[in-house]
């Protein structure tokens, strides 16, 4: 019989814990704030530090360069800052933006960089306090040596954290060998952009 109440009580709370988490899930939209300029513009990643908010992606007019934007939160119609970042300039080339991390030492992109039929993962650097609206060049580009079969690669995340006093950043994607072998890497980088392993 106790095994019973017990039994009743628990599926009771939970039933009131289940009802109640679903009422309080009604999100009321206020604004939102738009990036334009010429082609299309998409967002995939954001961060927030310091009372700014950093959102990261890419713009496609006739070929696709990674795309950084910042502002005071909450935000305005004008941001802060912007860049567009072409790894090959004045080819055709296919570059975006998938991961953002910010640290005392700088605003840190993960991507993807693309030209003549080859993708390669990539780690973008800028200033973490830009002088201009306009943000290029980047402080460094990092394009991860691989395996010589290696053929293409994305970073699709990254991260930065301290450790023994210094900065350093992780991030995460694939790399890919041959026509179908995809496999899953692991980069940690110091915050000059060397290699760490």
């Amino acid at each position: 019989m106790l095994k019973k109440s017990v039994f009743a009580l628990l599926f009771a709370l939970t039933a009131i814990a289940v009802n109640n988490a679903f009422a309080d899930t009604t999100l009321k939209f206020e604004k939102a704030v738009y990036f334009t300029g010429k082609g299309d513009q998409t967002g995939s990643s954001l961060t927030v530090r310091d009372g700014k908010l950093y959102a990261a992606g890419n713009e496609t007019v006739t070929n696709s360069r990674g795309l950084l934007t910042a502002y005071n939160l909450p935000p305005s119609a004008t941001p802060l800052f912007n860049s567009l970042w072409q790894s090959e300039v004045g080819l055709l080339s296919s570059d975006f933006f998938t991961g953002t991390a910010v640290s005392n030492e700088g605003i840190y992109l993960s991507g993807q960089m693309s030209s003549k039929g080859q993708s390669a993962p990539a780690i973008v650097k800028y200033p973490i306090s830009p002088s201009k609206t306009k943000l290029n060049p980047p402080l460094w580009v990092v394009k991860p040596s691989l395996d010589k079969t290696y053929s293409a690669g994305s970073f699709y995340g990254l991260a930065v954290t301290e450790e023994e006093n210094s900065t350093v950043i992780y991030a995460v994607g694939y790399a890919q060998f041959g026509k179908t072998n995809q496999t899953a890497i692991l980069t940690k980088y110091d915050s000059s952009g060397k290699l760490v392993w």
